[in-house]
């Protein structure tokens, strides 16, 4: 059962049929963690006169989204579909912008709603006691933590077809792979960051053939913050928009 997911809106109130992003942050993350590159992306898409809408959201056990039910990739996507389809974006066409985890639940999305296609200080809040807590659960995270950071790709695909004929999961597979086919992907990874390996990319681009992989340099994990500007020009230039 998908939860509410909680949101902040970023562009001009009157951004319409213009792209509409919508940004998964990473593990122990939220959305106050996207503020500024949110806003930087809304300006700068302003500034190249099209209009563009952010959503950013904060993932269930996470920030001030619920904190009921189970940590999986399947879950978090359900939630996702569920934010996408409701009243707040309206559905239709939107670009997912996940980072980490983010990126996993933006994958497991295109499997399940392929028609829509100090960090963890901003996880702390002060309760009546005047007493410091974290507003992660952190139990349900653990009990989901291996089954959401596995794989996001499917492990069969097209030229994995298993002898004796073709299985429930080696059709699912080459389904999604032509699906994927005419989907476009941009990643984007810094170059210091040890989280996106070569092969990684080079994954991304057996299932996607418009993919465009991209290494900001002296960047790492956390790009989006230390190499704001290059992150957003980026962003932008994966969107066309000029």
């Amino acid at each position: 059962m998908p939860v509410e997911l909680r949101y902040d809106r970023f562009g001009s109130p009157d951004a319409k049929g213009g792209p509409k992003l919508v940004v998964l942050h990473g593990l122990f993350g939220s959305r106050r963690n996207w503020r500024g590159a949110a806003k930087a992306l809304a300006a700068s898409g302003e500034k190249r006169g099209q209009g563009l809408t952010l959503f950013t959201v904060d993932l269930r056990h996470h920030g001030e989204s619920p904190n009921r039910g189970p940590f999986s990739l399947e879950a978090l996507a359900r939630d996702v579909c569920a934010c996408i389809e409701g009243p707040a974006i309206g559905g239709g066409s939107v670009i997912l912008l996940g980072h980490s985890l983010g990126g996993k639940v933006a994958l497991q999305v295109l499997q399940q709603c392929p028609e829509v296609v100090r960090f963890l200080l901003h996880n702390l809040r002060r309760g009546e006691d005047r007493r410091l807590y974290l507003q992660l659960v952190i139990e349900a995270i653990t009990a989901g933590f291996y089954q959401a950071c596995r794989p996001a790709l499917p492990q069969t695909g097209l030229g994995n077809e298993p002898e004796g004929g073709q299985d429930s999961e080696y059709t699912k597979g080459a389904a999604l792979e032509g699906a994927w086919r005419g989907t476009p992907l941009l990643s984007i990874r810094g170059e210091k960051s040890e989280y996106m390996p070569s092969e990684h990319f080079e994954a991304l681009t057996n299932w996607f053939r418009m993919h465009t992989p991209i290494t900001i340099k002296n960047a790492g994990h956390w790009l989006h913050v230390e190499r704001q500007e290059e992150f957003v020009n980026a962003v932008m230039e994966g969107l066309e928009v000029r």
